[in-house]
């Protein structure tokens, strides 16, 4: 009788120890199911509250552009609830600036997107300092009107005659005396074009008559008749004129200055320069060799290292040209080309932002009859589709270099929007 009591009560332990287990099994099952079910719903909410956010924001710039909403309306503050999400919008004016707030919150979840809007003029400006870049390949030997032929007049002849256009244009505006004009030649590296020994950039304060000399004293009718193009290796990294018009901005910035960035290049990236901004930091030229055979891997003034050099070194052909070298820099250049134009705010590529200052004003002009598809995309993308220029024919960057200028100095908006992490505020 014992024997049955002490096996009785073994199995009414058992039991219990098997409920306790099955108990707390069922209760972590459905805990994991809970937080896997508040995750998602987290990440529901957090991809909901961004996007109202964003859409508040934005329908009250637009409002504000509009001229719907006036300097003398604000502040203003509202509340609205929209289905269990709590939208708050405080919009006020700091000085000359226009701030908007919207935090909107949900159950598992909360966003801030904070703008910024700015209507900017030349009267209100202390000084504009511009940097004009102008292609130095041999591609702008090519003829203005025809894809590709050596007639005259050439590209070289049509970046000079929009260039002097566009300083003769400067010369007569009345707010003239503030612009501080740069000249940049380039190709695959840069140079600043000179006068009398004197680089022209805008902190030497060049005259524009002296400036309109330079040009028609560096540029002729070909690569090899512009002085301002010699010693620069003949490959095409748009993205160098921008990093080093970036480059100078940086170490020239001061309170009340305007900034600007104006390219013009009819080639589509293909080589790119050691820049500390961009990594890969690294030298890579799609053609290493110019045409007097000069190799710019085993020599060159900065004493660069070529990307890879050991993989291609050997594989030039007859006519000097080495595919696997082209193949390899081209896109380190178009890489290098969206680093350099993608301002410091905004990815180019996952967790990897542009070094342009956003308050740099940035515009491009490319010379295609058919603009390469990822030279656009770029260029719309990052500079915005009201800064980027085609010329299907050389001969209308003039027209296009003039467009830039009254777009420099007619009013307009600058918007900053950014969003808050948790805790930021």
């Amino acid at each position: 009788m014992k024997n049955k009591n002490k096996s009785g009560a073994a199995l009414l332990i058992y039991l219990l120890v098997m409920s306790i287990l099955l108990t707390l099994l069922m209760a972590g099952t459905y805990s994991r199911l809970l937080v896997a079910i508040n995750r998602g719903q987290s990440a529901i909410d957090t991809l909901d509250s961004s996007y109202r956010a964003e859409s508040e924001v934005n329908d009250f710039l637009a409002r504000l552009s509009g001229g719907y909403i006036s300097d003398s309306m604000l502040p203003i503050s509202f509340t609205k609830d929209i289905g269990g999400t709590k939208i708050d919008i405080n919009a006020t004016l700091e000085g000359e600036t226009q701030k908007v707030v919207a935090t909107v919150g949900r159950f598992l979840a909360s966003t801030r997107v904070v703008a910024e809007r700015k209507v900017e003029s030349i009267e209100d400006i202390n000084q504009v300092e511009l940097v004009l870049s102008l292609d130095c390949t041999g591609s702008m030997n090519a003829g203005a009107n025809c894809e590709n032929c050596n007639s005259l007049p050439s590209r070289f002849n049509a970046q000079e005659d929009a260039a002097l256009n566009f300083i003769d244009k400067l010369s007569t505006l009345p707010d003239r005396q503030k612009f501080r004009i740069g000249v940049l030649a380039f190709g695959i590296d840069s140079k600043w074009l000179r006068v009398g020994g004197v680089e022209i950039k805008p902190e030497n304060n060049v005259s524009l008559s002296q400036i309109r000399s330079a040009i028609e004293i560096g540029f002729g009718n070909t690569k090899d008749t512009s002085p301002a193009c010699e010693g620069i290796m003949d490959a095409t990294s748009v993205g160098t004129a921008f990093a080093e018009t970036q480059n100078y901005f940086t170490s020239s910035k001061r309170a009340g200055v305007k900034q600007v960035a104006a390219v013009i290049t009819d080639g589509d990236p293909n080589s790119r320069i050691p820049f500390a901004g961009c990594s890969p930091s690294t030298f890579c030229p799609a053609f290493p060799r110019d045409t007097n055979g000069n190799n710019y891997c085993e020599d060159n003034q900065y004493g660069w290292q070529c990307h890879q050099y050991s993989q291609y070194q050997n594989s030039f052909d007859s006519d000097g040209f080495n595919q696997v070298a082209y193949n390899t820099c081209k896109p380190l250049g178009v890489e290098f080309l969206s680093c350099s134009v993608a301002d410091s705010q905004t990815e180019y590529e996952p967790g990897r932002f542009g070094i342009r200052d956003p308050q740099v004003d940035a515009y491009a002009v490319t010379i295609f009859s058919r603009p390469p598809a990822d030279v656009v995309s770029i260029f719309n993308r990052y500079l915005g589709p009201e800064k980027y220029f085609n010329a299907s024919r050389a001969s209308q960057l003039t027209q296009l270099l003039n467009t830039i200028l009254n777009e420099i100095i007619s009013d307009r908006e600058v918007v900053n929007i950014q969003r808050e992490l948790p805790g930021q505020q």
